[in-house]
């Protein structure tokens, strides 16, 4: 029973993981679409057509094992693979190659073939320049359009973003610090 008891804590403890793929391979700043309350085994993922630059993961459990794909669709391909006791984890400079990543626990023992469809998760929130917007209403088309807008420097918001960006009870958009 005192075994189930420390099981139930430390599944507790965990707090919620969130995976971030940056547009930049140097750093883990700027334009990004994040996976929120990512479990473990869960791959939050792009289309290879667009490739990110870097990806933080934040709020692992320590100690926790980050997997990195890209090459590909999604997590098919692992490019690297990193064991951490750090919370937070950034890992860049793989040549704008990143089409997903995953975290597990370093105990857990799961094949690199196993991962299921099931298993994967598109972003469900972007940044660009400040701005926040929520992800989880778009079509397939309309979220492959949203990362063509990530990398662009124009300051204005394509209409068919403006109802999906998170905006303060002012009525004003939301800034990201």
């Amino acid at each position: 029973m005192q075994f189930f008891k420390q099981i139930l804590l430390f599944t507790s403890a965990v707090s919620a993981v969130s995976i971030a793929l940056y547009e930049s391979a140097g750093q883990c700043t700027g334009n990004n679409v994040v996976c929120s309350n990512v479990n473990a085994d869960t791959c939050c993922f792009v289309n290879s057509g667009n490739a990110r630059g870097a990806i933080y993961f934040t709020n692992l459990p320590n100690p926790a094992l980050v997997r990195t794909y890209g090459r590909g669709e999604g997590c098919a391909n692992q490019i690297r693979s990193d064991r951490t006791t750090s919370l937070n984890w950034c890992v860049f400079n793989l040549a704008n190659s990143i089409t997903g990543g995953r975290w597990a626990f370093t105990s857990k023992r799961r094949a690199i073939g196993e991962q299921k469809n099931s298993d994967c998760v598109r972003p469900d929130t972007g940044y660009v320049q400040g701005r926040q917007f929520n992800l989880t209403g778009l079509d397939d088309k309309a979220f492959e359009d949203f990362l063509v807008y990530m990398k662009s420097v124009e300051p204005a918001v394509p209409e068919q973003f403006l109802n999906v960006e998170v905006v303060s009870s002012e009525g004003s958009a939301k800034a990201i610090e």
